[in-house]
């Protein structure tokens, strides 16, 4: 509207708001009285009210690329506080959207600033700019764009300075990248976490569609444009909004919503809730997985689109997909969809996160909770959970056992050389019996099984099959009981090995006795009674001669001592076993292939213990490639490996061991088998190290639930110790102590030398910190860090003790002791760091520090430690992590 000035805008303003709130038949008469009093007043009401059905019309409500109505694209250069605006973006439902860059040198990089649209400019349009600040500024996401700054233009124009995203909508990276089926819903998954994360801050967005939902290059979704979120809380009460509103597709502008992703309610003004977003949700993923929209052809006619919207129910989300993916569609995920696209919001998903519980169930291949759970359905997703075990238990069993005839007769030498083949081909006819009948007869045919079962039966055709030959019953048990040690099924594999162990007492043959006892050693150890574990192993190795006949199982029995040393704490003792296990290997070569990758990767364990971090990294990369080259490298062994290695990896790039980690993961299961629980533990951890604590609670609850159901105290202790810490962080303190109480009962599987008790006097120092009684977080703190200090050994859990007393005592003002707490874990973090080129450890210290010399005005020092602080943590933490953020909003800041 040409000649507009702020005088006439003034006068104007409060009359655009009140014609905004009314029907249009109301408005029309409205101001067919407003024109009775003032002519000139109406037309120019009514010329604004024009301009803005115009811009809806041209896609206003879309957040096209064009420069918006009223605003040219020659502000282009103009500063907005302290920032230039660059180029537009694009444009939401109250404002503009400018790519702009800091203006006073303090950092380089893009942000995204979010002007207020001029005829929004009053009463309601700048209280709704100004709650959509106040709602981002509560919202801290990692898949949540982060709100940088906000204020006022030198012309009085609001504006909000954002992360700006270098990205594309989700549906348009879905289909460039070509996503399957399953990566558009792990995709999805984290827009749900953003969404919950709303939700918990009692915000519901109320706009969530593709191009609110920006996906990077690198696949990390982020979730924008609150403007027209609603409060909960403060606009009607907690749990509802108000109802009664106007419809937000028939007037004009009143609400800047999406029609094509508006739930029924928000089309009838009915009240709005959490549910609503959960509709959109659906829409969104209806658009992903098929490629269609919910409401089809009817979204040509704005009328068609209401009647679709709040009355016709949308196809199955499978008859409209193209037919590549109409199968995958089918079923659960079709349930899942329709579900959310209930038209009754208590008919729909009760919260975000029952809907990606579902979607996880999903892709689980577990029963969801969305359908009847009938004995078919559950029977069916059982056999497709399960159908790689089924498939490949035999063969796993076939392949273990063709290995452990080689074994056997290895390391069992006759005295008489005509006896020996006779032996051989007796206990080669009774193991290939005992397979064959497995296979063959030991369940029946077209039955379903998983490897458990078959482990089962494979104990019951010991005791009927074989237990007049002891010598083979033995060896079998030793076999059943690691792979059930290797499924961390502590119980079954102590029941097992414990009879393997016991009737080999009974034979003279000192291979078979030396093998059952060096197994049941490494089962005892997962006890926590190493003393025990120790002398079963020594007094084994004992008893073998240096004949070459009894290398194999001394090789064993040496890697289990190096195992069980690492267990314990004792580096020293773990690199020197495993070194004597490849020096009796060394003498067969090409013999044993197995044991000498296991062994190998507990001699890296052993490094890694000795804080020979970048050695001990080495030793994992070469054993993977022995793996690889016995084309072993998709195996639950390699997941072993993958874990073990990003214990390593994490003592200096937290992302890159989670890498590993969930390559660990992604092993277990496309092998059928189950994710051992610490394996879960260990994931939960890294997820606490990179400040995604809502994503670590959930895998460590399915950690400490896994270890208590196979009664692995070791793994529920860890479970339960990183619990501790992510229920803190998200601020719930009674589970935090909850879960501290069942870390505490643990402690007894523990070595007295080993980090975990320190670690529980650390979370009880932090809890106690996060209640504010800092004499008692400083003693527990220093008890954990005088635990350190006599282990004298580098570790990840010494610099967060020395990270968190800084913080301590920073907030206690003791600038000294901060100081020198800090510059230890420095210290500390450059010998875990062993030479790697980045440390997410070296750059947390430096962050403190520079926190310690910014507050004493040693600008110049702390500017330095900053910068060097982003160039350790951005690549081992990623962008979007807090200390990230924290250091690179310092370095912005005035100092």
């Amino acid at each position: 509207m040409p000649g507009l000035n702020k005088t006439r805008w003034d006068i104007l303003s409060p009359y655009l708001d009140q014609a905004l709130q009314l029907e249009p038949d109301e408005r029309t008469t409205w101001i067919t009285a407003l024109r009775a009093k003032d002519p000139t007043l109406a037309s120019d009401l009514v010329a604004l009210l024009e301009e803005r059905s115009q811009a809806s019309r041209e896609g206003f409500l879309e957040g096209t690329a064009a420069p918006p109505v009223g605003v040219s694209a020659s502000l282009a250069g103009q500063a907005i506080g302290a920032y230039t605006l660059v180029s537009p973006i694009g444009q939401g439902g109250m404002g503009t959207v400018w790519r702009a860059q800091r203006n006073d040198g303090r950092f380089e990089g893009m942000v995204a600033v979010k002007l207020l649209n001029a005829e929004w400019i009053g009463r309601t349009g700048e209280e709704r700019f100004k709650r959509e600040g106040n709602i981002l500024a509560r919202l801290t996401h990692t898949h949540i764009a982060h709100l940088l700054d906000a204020g006022l233009s030198s012309a009085g124009q609001p504006y909000l300075v954002l992360e700006h995203i270098e990205g594309e909508p989700i549906d348009r990276y879905c289909d460039r990248e070509r996503l399957g089926v399953e990566a558009r819903v792990r995709l999805f998954l984290d827009v749900l976490a953003a969404v919950a994360h709303a939700h918990a801050n009692l915000i519901v967005h109320r706009d969530i569609k593709p191009s609110n939902v920006l996906a990077r290059t690198d696949g990390h979704v982020k979730l924008l444009d609150f403007g027209i979120a609603k409060l909960l809380e403060s606009e009607a009460g907690a749990g509802e909004a108000s109802a009664g509103e106007p419809s937000a597709l028939t007037r004009e502008g009143g609400r800047a919503l999406t029609p094509e992703y508006a739930a029924p309610e928000q089309v009838t003004g009915d009240t709005i809730t959490t549910a609503t977003d959960v509709y959109a949700l659906g829409v969104l993923l209806y658009v992903l997985l098929s490629g269609r929209h919910p409401a089809g052809d009817a979204r040509r006619s704005p009328a068609d689109l209401v009647k679709a919207i709040v009355e016709t129910e949308p196809p199955r989300m499978s008859a409209v997909a193209p037919d590549r993916v109409h199968r995958a569609l089918r079923g659960d995920l079709d349930t899942i969809v329709a579900k959310a696209l209930k038209k009754k919001p208590e008919e729909r998903y009760t919260s975000v996160t029952a809907l990606a519980e579902d979607l996880r169930r999903h892709l689980d291949h577990q029963p969801i909770g969305a359908r009847p759970d009938t004995l078919g359905y559950r029977t069916a997703r059982f056999v497709r959970r399960n159908r790689m075990s089924v498939a490949l238990a035999a063969l796993v069993l076939i392949a273990l056992l063709a290995g452990l005839a080689g074994t056997i007769w290895q390391a069992r030498e006759a005295k008489r050389q005509r006896d020996l083949a006779l032996a051989q081909l007796v206990r080669a006819a009774g193991i290939n019996e005992f397979t064959t009948y497995l296979i063959g007869d030991a369940v029946p045919a077209g039955k379903p099984v998983t490897m458990h079962e078959l482990l089962a039966v494979s104990e019951q055709l010991v005791d009927r099959r074989f237990a007049s030959d002891e010598p083979l019953a033995v060896d079998l048990l030793i076999m059943i009981g690691g792979i059930y040690n290797s499924l961390d099924e502590s119980d079954n594999a102590q029941r097992t090995m414990k009879r393997a162990y016991e009737a080999s007492r009974r034979l003279d043959d000192p291979a078979v006795r030396a093998a059952a006892a060096c197994g049941w050693a490494l089962t005892v150890a997962r006890t926590g009674d190493y003393k025990e574990a120790r002398r079963l192993v020594d007094t084994s190795l004992a008893t073998l001669s240096d004949d070459p006949q009894f290398d194999g199982v001394a090789a064993g029995c040496l890697t289990y001592k190096s195992h069980v040393a690492a267990m314990e704490g004792d580096s020293q003792g773990a690199v020197q076993a495993a070194e004597s296990s490849i020096a009796r290997l060394d003498a067969m070569p090409g013999a044993f292939p197995q044991t000498r990758v296991v062994t190998l990767a507990v001699l890296a364990i052993g490094y890694h213990r000795r804080g020979e971090h970048g050695r001990a990294d080495r030793a994992f990369e070469a054993t993977m490639q022995q793996l690889e080259r016995l084309g072993r490298a998709d195996s639950t062994q390699a997941a072993t490996l993958l874990n073990n290695w990003a214990l390593v990896r994490q003592t200096a790039d937290v992302l890159s061991a989670l890498a590993l980690q969930r390559r660990a993961i992604q092993q277990n299961e496309g092998s059928g088998a189950p994710i051992p629980a610490i394996i879960l533990a260990n994931e939960g951890r890294l997820l606490n190290q990179l400040a995604r604590y809502e994503e670590a609670r959930r895998v460590l609850e399915a950690g400490r639930d896994t270890a208590r159901q196979h009664n692995n105290r070791q793994a529920l202790g860890l479970a339960a110790q990183a619990l501790v810490r992510a229920d803190r962080s998200l601020g719930d303190l009674a589970a935090a102590e909850k879960a501290l109480a069942e870390a505490e009962e643990t402690a007894s599987a523990f070595p007295a030398t080993h980090a975990f008790r320190a670690e529980l006097s650390r979370e009880q120092g932090m809890l106690a910190m996060a209640r504010r009684r800092d004499d008692d977080a400083r003693r527990l703190l220093t008890e954990a860090l005088q635990f350190h200090q006599k282990a004298a050994r580098p570790s990840i859990p010494y610099v967060e003790t020395l990270l968190d007393l800084t913080e301590l005592e920073r907030r206690s003002e003791r600038s000294a002791q901060a100081e020198e707490h800090a510059r230890a874990a420095l210290e500390m973090s450059e010998k875990l760091r062993d030479g790697r080129p980045h440390s997410a450890w070296v750059g947390r210290s430096q962050l403190a520090l520079a926190e310690i010399r910014r507050a004493r005005g040693d600008v110049a020092e702390a500017r330095r430690l900053l910068g060097e602080a982003v160039a350790h943590l951005t690549p081992t933490l990623g962008e979007t992590h807090p200390a990230v953020q924290e250091a690179r909003a310092r370095l912005a800041e005035p100092m």
